[in-house]
């Protein structure tokens, strides 16, 4: 079993490695050999503006400097675990090496509207940075609805006809029935109630009133709450609604809110004592005296109505679920517009490589990187004493220009692109870096570098091809097209008499539980013997009085069945902790 498992992990691994070197080809650790090359070329140009000849022998024996300097500082990124892929170097980190906290913007580029820059960051992390300048959008028109036509309302069936009659344009939508309020109107002509820029609109289950300005919207509110209030049985007087905006936390209107009030008739029964003179008790000194109302037989009892105005308090909302709506420019939306910059970090070439689109991967570096790696590869060779190539000079470095002007002569295209600064700078299974002008690059992408062998296994074709094309198998015995004169044989003799392997029956599921059911045989048939003995009732006299201590035994004896579940539970996690513990 364990041999079975030791194959099962060690196939698992495999398989996920494989899996890993096709979902993250920068795991592959390929290498395009772009900046080796376009570094020769820009040192070259560089001698020709100092008047060597491409010809001259010094520049092969500085080509050689380079290489043993990028080699060396290649191997620091390594020890230095500085941007390496798969465990082997690359560019970003060679780069890095030579020119620590000064690596700075690597590719200054452009995709359709977007500025894109990626630098590499002091901290060692990779800054991609996109800016765009999206124009803002025009102003949208104001909502034209088309004619009205004329609606047989009378102002006194209702609120929304009394509104109808005061030129509201009111609509009904699809919901609305015949046999509805909503059918003696128009439909709505519109696609969205979002159409209705610059109008003021409220809207209840089917019907819909719109109005040109917010004083519109309120005398139509108006008009509504009062026949609504007419049709309520009350009366009233000084109907007045307002609109308001709906401020956010930082002051910028986000809504419309409706408040109305209104004064109302409010009536109460009062008796009042009216003066009644004909009435068969009035004495006549009543009739002549001037305090008769004061002669209870000279006056009568009379009920009336004694009406006062009442001033309802304003309140927001409104009857009906009428609520004012009105669409207010989106402030979080004007700053969508504009230049907008978006930044990312990376923390690793891997997150790098997954997080950066293909377009942005075939962005051309900066002329500064490859000016500025040239000129320090150039510097440190020039410092080896067995140094024979062209002299460097401070004064006349290579320079971002020197990059432009060859740029110029070869093409935009020929500059390396960022997916070379994610590549190795040594080719597959060498540690050498080499730079020269006749190095051939492979340009391309690592994604269509995976092929498949006759067997239809996924191979690496960094990794099984060699420069010139030729295949990397040295077993001539095994290869057809190799004549071996005296062929290796081997006799391993007849194959020995082996008899067929026994196996062990598999365990039945009894087998594998035993050892845990019968852990503990003794603690399973173990019994909690019963007690044998009193609660003690102590009694004692004080001062010529006997007293009898035995409540706590009838406490105990009626809780009898609780505090024995309990202590058992006690004791068997003590008894349990001491198994565990031994």
């Amino acid at each position: 079993m364990k041999r079975l498992l030791i194959v099962a992990l060690g196939f698992a691994f495999v398989v996920n490695a494989g899996s890993d070197v096709r979902a993250n080809p920068l795991a592959g650790a390929f290498s395009t050999l772009v900046m080796n090359q376009v570094v020769a070329l820009v040192t070259q140009k560089a001698a020709q503006r100092d008047g060597i000849s491409p010809d001259d022998a010094r520049l092969n024996a500085t080509y050689k400097a380079m290489e043993r300097v990028a080699t060396e500082h290649a191997e620091t990124s390594l020890s230095e675990r500085m941007f390496i892929a798969a465990g082997a170097p690359t560019w970003f980190g060679l780069a890095t090496t030579l020119l620590g906290a000064q690596l700075g913007e690597i590719v200054v580029g452009k995709m359709g509207n977007t500025d894109v820059t990626v630098s590499s960051l002091p901290a060692g992390a990779i800054q991609v940075k996109r800016t765009i300048d999206i124009p803002n959008p025009d102003p949208p028109k104001p909502y034209v609805p088309p004619p009205y036509p004329p609606i047989g309302a009378v102002a006194t069936e209702g609120p929304w006809e009394a509104m109808s009659i005061a030129g509201a344009r009111i609509y009904r939508d699809s919901s609305c029935r015949k046999d509805e309020v909503c059918a003696k109107f128009p439909k709505e002509p519109w696609s969205s109630i979002n159409a209705l820029h610059g109008w003021y609109w409220s809207r209840r289950d089917d019907m819909t009133v719109i109005a040109r300005s917010r004083p519109q919207l309120e005398e139509y509110f108006r008009i509504f709450m009062a026949a609504k209030l007419r049709i309520n049985g009350i009366t009233a007087r000084n109907v007045r609604v307002r609109i308001a905006d709906e401020l956010n936390a930082d002051g910028v209107p986000v809504r419309v809110k409706a408040y109305r009030s209104y004064e109302y008739e409010k009536c109460e029964q009062a008796q009042k004592t009216v003066l009644d003179l004909t009435k068969s008790g009035c004495p006549d000194d009543a009739k002549n005296s001037p305090n008769a109302i004061e002669w209870p037989a000279c006056t009568n009892k009379v009920t009336e109505d004694v009406c006062t105005w009442q001033a309802a308090p304003e309140r927001d909302g409104f009857a009906d679920g009428l609520w004012p709506q009105y669409i207010f420019p989106d402030e979080s939306e004007t700053g969508r517009y504009g230049p907008q910059e978006r930044v990312r970090t990376y923390n690793s070439l891997d997150e790098a490589y997954a997080g950066l689109s293909d377009k942005e991967k075939e962005l051309s570096v900066s002329p500064k990187l490859v000016a500025d790696v040239a000129n320090a590869l150039a510097h440190k060779a020039s410092q080896q004493k067995d140094y024979r190539g062209v002299p460097y000079r401070l004064t006349s470095p290579i320079t971002p220009q020197d990059v432009k002007e060859w740029v110029e002569e070869k093409g935009r295209e020929s500059l390396p692109r960022l997916i070379d600064v994610f590549s190795r700078p040594t080719p597959a299974y060498e540690r050498v870096v080499p730079i020269h002008v006749t190095i051939t690059p492979d340009r391309r992408l690592p994604e269509s570098r995976v092929i498949t062998d006759g067997g239809g296994k996924p191979t690496e074709g960094d990794r099984d091809n060699t420069k010139d094309g030729q295949s990397r198998d040295v077993n001539v015995v095994n290869t057809p097209s190799v004549q071996v004169t005296n062929p290796i044989r081997i006799d391993a003799g007849p194959a020995p008499v082996v008899a067929a392997p026994s196996l062990e029956s598999p365990p039945t599921p009894g087998a594998i539980l035993a050892p845990i059911l019968n852990l503990l045989p003794d603690f399973k048939g173990w019994r909690t013997p019963s007690h044998a003995a009193t609660c003690p009732r102590p009694v004692f006299d004080v001062f010529q009085t006997r007293i009898r201590m035995d409540a706590m035994c009838d406490i105990a004896e009626r809780h009898r069945k609780t505090i024995r579940t309990v202590m058992l539970a006690v004791f068997v996690l003590i008894a349990l902790t001491i198994l565990l513990a031994a």
